[in-house]
Formats: C-alpha cells, structure tokens, sequence
C-alpha cells in the first residue's frame, strides 16, 4: 500500500466495494477511470449502464465473438455487468461501458484484461458495439 492509500474504490457504481493493493513497489495498477474521446467516453462500467446496454446488445450479431450468450433480458444484462465489475474489483480485468457523447447513453462496452503487472502489460477485450454504431465515429 502507499501510505494506506485507498487506489481502488467503489469507483464503478457499486456501493460497499473497496480493495487495498500492495503497491509497495512500482507496481502497474491499471484503474476504472473515465477516459474522453472525441465521440465517446470510456466510463467505469456500472449498473446504471444496464438499460442502455442491454439495449445496445439487442443484435445477436454483437455477441457472436465473445464468450457469453447474448442476455435474454435486463436481469441477465444487469447480471453481467455484475460479473464484470466483480473482476474489476478482484483487480483481474477493468470494466468500461462506451458512452456516445452526444447522447450519454451507453452504446457498448470494453475492458482491460489479461493485466500483467510484472510486465507492464494488458489486453483489450470483451469489446462490442451496438451495431447501430458500426461503421460511424463511434467505432
């Protein structure tokens, strides 16, 4: 820890969630931070992203790749966006809902995974887009 410093905090909308990490070398910490684009905004995914997500993933075409089914309904999008932030808060993967800037509603998502602290590394993955959105700025 530096100096008890609190680096990883309920900073993706779910209350009560807090993790201390040693970071008593030069550690690689990625963290959920906003991250401001042109036509999008990264943002800490949360589950006030829920409805617009779900939403967004309404084409069976955006979950064709990745590893889960499309979620049949709100619950089971909210229950993803739970499993996401869960390994956001183990420090194992950094959760992102894609936020149109024009509209603030959240049209996709994306993460740091694959951390590799030692090396100073990481992969983006878990990422889609409603596919309104393909093929314009926002991709």
């Amino acid at each position: 820890m530096v100096q008890g410093r609190q680096v990883y905090s309920g900073a993706l909308g779910w209350a009560g969630f807090s993790r201390r990490m040693n970071t008593t070398t030069d550690g690689f910490y990625p963290q959920p931070v906003t991250i401001t684009g042109a036509h999008v905004l990264l943002e800490p995914l949360g589950i006030h992203h829920a409805t617009d997500l779900h939403a967004a993933g309404a084409d069976p075409d955006v979950w064709r790749y990745l590893p889960i089914p499309q979620p049949a309904n709100l619950t089971d999008t909210q229950i993803w966006i739970y499993a996401a932030v869960t390994a956001g808060v183990k420090g194992d993967e950094v959760p992102f809902a894609i936020v149109h800037r024009a509209t603030r509603q959240a049209i996709g998502s994306t993460r740091f995974i694959d951390i590799r602290r030692e090396h100073r590394g990481l992969e983006i993955g878990w990422t889609w887009l409603d596919s309104r959105h393909h093929r314009t700025r926002a991709n």
